[in-house]
């Protein structure tokens, strides 16, 4: 079994990126901008301190170049599944 959780499964037309359903909240706030800790305070434990919230310099409509080739929406790679690839 292999447990990698991004790339492009045969079924998928598109990069995964396999953030979504890991609950990486340190992601997010790595690459999202302080915008959203503005307008959705309720997105992060008050008690943080200010600099390992929301930190990145991303909105969600960005688009980012994934694989040299393909351009997606920054949303998309957040939002994605994990996947897991069975090696047979």
């Amino acid at each position: 079994m292999d447990l990698r959780h991004r790339g492009k499964a045969i079924y998928e037309t598109e990069y995964n990126s396999g953030l979504g359903s890991n609950g990486l909240t340190s992601a997010r706030h790595d690459v999202l901008s302080k915008h959203y800790a503005e307008k959705y305070p309720e997105t992060f434990e008050n008690s943080l301190s200010d600099d390992v919230v929301y930190i990145g310099k991303n909105k969600l409509e960005d688009e980012l170049t994934v694989d040299k080739w393909q351009i997606l929406p920054l949303v998309n790679l957040l939002l994605k599944l994990q996947h897991v690839h069975m090696l047979l």
